[in-house]
């Protein structure tokens, strides 16, 4: 069998390969065809630039972005051959950047990944490491990217029991990434946001996420 026939099977199959080192230049071009595989590539090395994840970067950046996309780079960090630091920065980057139903897509499947964290009967030091790092990944989107409301459910249901039933480090993890998800909803500590009770807040770092947090139209 011809090189040809063997290369022709192996795209056929999806059993695409990449050179090593990867340039963020070649992921530009491949991740037209694989933008999952070609950008799970490319964080797996070591340097990797998760600029390359800003879709509105001037610089050479992924040209292509599906609900793969971000699925490979949870795995990565899941399977940890993503470094935390590159793959959050790199997830934070596609959900500010990634347009239409994609960025939907990937929000669901974060937010979904963070609740499988929050169920698990035991967190190891380097599971709790990326749930801290996918929550706040959560909480630095933008504000006009709305969670799908039964994932909302789901997650809400999960950091509810994480702070009931789990006395341990996830619960501060909970409770401020349960903060910022009522602030969304126009909420805080169970209560309807209005402005006096905005005006009655003095600490610094509530108001700080109320910023980040709270919908536009009610700033």
């Amino acid at each position: 069998m011809s090189r040809f026939s063997i290369l022709a099977i192996a795209l056929f199959m999806g059993c695409v390969t990449f050179p090593i080192p990867y340039t963020a230049s070649q992921l530009s071009v491949d991740s037209t065809r694989w933008p999952d595989k070609a950008l799970a590539h490319y964080l797996n090395q070591p340097e990797a630039d998760p600029g390359v994840c800003d879709m509105n970067s001037s610089a050479a950046h992924v040209t292509r972005v599906t609900e793969d996309s971000f699925d490979a780079v949870i795995t990565g960090l899941e399977k940890f051959t993503i470094p935390l630091d590159v793959g959050t920065k790199c997830l934070t980057l596609l959900l500010a950047s990634t347009p239409g139903q994609a960025a939907i897509d990937g929000l669901n499947d974060i937010a979904l990944s963070t609740r499988d964290l929050l169920d698990e009967s035991k967190l190891e030091a380097a599971q709790l490491e990326l749930l801290q790092s996918l929550a706040q990944v959560l909480t630095a989107r933008p504000p006009s990217l709305a969670m799908p409301p039964q994932t909302r459910l789901k997650l809400i249901a999960a950091l509810n029991e994480s702070v009931k039933a789990r006395p341990d480090a996830r619960v501060p993890v909970a409770r401020t990434l349960g903060e910022a998800m009522d602030l969304e909803a126009n909420q805080f500590q169970g209560k309807p946001l209005n402005e006096a009770l905005i005006v009655s807040i003095s600490d610094e770092a509530t108001l700080l996420r109320m910023t980040q947090r709270l919908p536009v139209e009610t700033l």
